[in-house]
């Protein structure tokens, strides 16, 4: 709530105009029924000529038109203000979002991250909009209604003002407080079944196959039904505001024209004045729904609000430094007596390695020896609890990661895939390239012939993470585009994991050969074409335990041996 009171507190104009506006426009409300009654109550007295009237007629037509043209300023003012920091507020957390990824989020479920960018943010528009504008608002209406009653009776003042703060404070802060509770709730409530939808959409296969369709639409009628009850509790509340709201505002006028008689009868207030002044009143106690309605959502507006404070005030896992070195000539990148982990558990320790332009080396060795954990620490999406990771010689860390990002092109375990054309997703490696490279890359990926044969060739769409492609297809547009970056390192983590075994090797051939004016890390544990490997490096524990070339090490009957050994008993079972 504090980044939201920060952004709107720096548009101070804006906001000066939104609060002014709301409160002309209540005033304007005010002065039309005033103006109103003095009219009904002159014309029943019968004057000798209606020029006696036209002042008061005038003053409804001009308070009639102010009202409504300054309730379009208002509208728009206050909207502009609104979106004007809902915009801003998404870039910051967008800006933030980007430098935490991929390993700042922890165990971040995407869902959840959409639904803070997006329906968070959106609920947050009840600060501005609901809140402070109609609170300040009201604050203005009631000293002005108070002091302009004062003129003519202090008793009816004194009462105004009482009846003012119980509509426009007592009761909004009660029913805040009755709301807060179940605002919160709900707002955790529809969290989760944010959640439970997106598990059932991409998992929806998995739940046909295993039969399990049953347990999820039964989980989300439950949260269905659990946000049903807590929306009959809002409906109350919301009953409860408008109803007190609407006595308030009924008592209003009748508390003032009590306190008003006794004036009256002692001379010290006309009696033609009695009626504007009782009409009047009725006109400022518009000022108060508007604050209570937006503070009856507060439970859910707090919960989102520290949703987004989780985000905007994560520290990045790496940052760029205030005085960037300059960047070295040579993409030679070294790990040099690297140690990682996550909490308490170390998963890397006394790492030494180099990829230089026109190097294949091959980090290998069994699922969870840290082999995947290396690559992020050479692409930087963490630094080392020790040692250091250099790129020509100079500290990763001392140099912007931009400059060290564009001399890697990464082809990782996972690969993303946008909702966009073969094409989109090929030319984030390179906005410049034309369709022949495109092809070309596609060729080398082995993936050229299935997109011809696609209607729309390079233009079409691959599907929400690429789910209209098998995972083997997908893998290769992976290739393809890491092969169109025109980066001197490829680093490679388990590249041909869902392709054939000859589709992998041909594969292999080709990105290990990528030239020499490229250096190539390869991750996997899979033994597959690394015979002419200049240099095979083998974990276990996140410990290096054999280096050596594939001669060598198949020779030497240690780790890599076995991990031979071990991968041709399973080709000989499975065969």
């Amino acid at each position: 709530m504090r980044t939201v009171a920060i952004l709107l507190a720096s548009r101070p104009l804006r906001l000066a105009a939104a609060v002014c506006l709301a409160a002309a426009m209540v005033l304007a409300g005010v002065g039309l029924l005033a103006t109103s009654g003095y009219l009904i109550a002159r014309a029943a007295q019968h004057p000798d000529t209606v020029l006696a009237l036209m002042v008061a007629v005038t003053g409804v037509r001009f308070f009639g038109l102010a009202r409504a043209g300054l309730r379009y300023l208002e509208r728009l003012a206050a909207h502009d203000l609104t979106l004007r920091v809902l915009l801003h507020l998404r870039r910051m957390l967008f800006a933030r979002l980007l430098p935490l990824a991929p390993l700042g989020l922890g165990h971040q479920r995407s869902a959840d991250l959409v639904g803070r960018l997006i329906e968070d943010v959106d609920e947050l528009q009840t600060v501005g909009l609901r809140v402070i504008v109609p609170l300040l608002a009201a604050g203005i209406v009631t000293v002005v209604s108070v002091a302009l009653i004062a003129w003519a009776s202090l008793l009816a003042a004194a009462v105004t003002g009482v009846l003012l703060l119980l509509a426009g404070a007592a009761l909004p802060l009660a029913l805040q407080r009755l709301g807060d509770r179940v605002g919160r709730r709900e707002a955790t409530l529809r969290e989760r079944r944010r959640i439970l939808w997106q598990d059932a959409v991409q998992g929806a296969t998995e739940l046909w196959v295993y039969g399990r369709t049953g347990t999820f639409q039964r989980r989300l009628e439950a949260l269905d039904r659990a946000l049903g009850s807590l929306a009959q509790w809002q409906a109350a509340l919301e009953g409860l505001r408008e109803g007190a709201g609407a006595l308030l505002g009924l008592l209003g006028p009748w508390a003032v024209l009590l306190a008003a008689i006794p004036d009256v009868g002692r001379g010290h207030l006309a009696p033609l004045l009695l009626v504007p002044l009782t009409l009047g009143v009725i006109g400022a106690f518009e000022a108060a729904p508007p604050l209570a309605e937006g503070l009856q959502r507060w439970g859910r507006v707090s919960r989102a609000g520290e949703r987004l404070e989780d985000i905007l005030h994560r520290t990045p896992p790496v940052s760029d430094p205030i005085a960037p070195r300059t960047p070295p000539t040579s993409s030679t990148l070294a790990a040099h007596d690297l140690r990682f982990g996550y909490g308490a558990r170390e998963v890397l320790a006394d790492i030494d390695l180099s990829l230089a332009v026109g190097e294949r080396r091959a980090v290998v060795g069994p699922s969870g020896s840290g082999k995947s954990t290396l690559l992020r620490l050479l692409a930087r999406f963490a630094d080392p609890r020790a040692g250091h990771v250099t790129l020509g010689g100079v500290d990763v860390r001392e140099l912007r990661q931009a400059e060290l990002r564009s001399r890697l092109a990464v082809v990782p375990q996972r690969v993303t895939l946008f909702n966009a054309s073969v094409r989109s997703n090929l030319t984030l490696a390179d906005p410049t390239a034309d369709d022949t490279r495109l092809w070309w890359v596609l060729e080398q990926a082995e993936l050229a012939d299935v997109v011809s044969t696609w209607p729309e060739g390079l233009d079409t769409v691959v599907g929400e993470l690429g789910n209209r492609l098998s995972g083997g297809e997908r893998q290769r547009l992976a290739i393809a585009r890491a092969l169109l970056k025109p980066a001197p390192l490829v680093l490679l983590d388990e590249p041909t994991a869902n392709l054939d075994p000859l589709l992998e090797q041909r594969l292999l051939r080709r990105l290990l050969e990528a030239g020499p004016e490229r250096g190539v890390l390869l991750v996997t544990h899979r033994l597959v074409g690394l015979e002419d490997l200049d240099e095979i490096v083998v974990l276990e524990s996140g410990r290096i335990v054999e280096r050596g070339t594939h001669e060598r090490l198949a020779s030497s009957g240690g780790s890599y041996r076995q991990l031979l050994d071990a991968q041709q008993g399973l080709l000989d079972d499975a065969a």
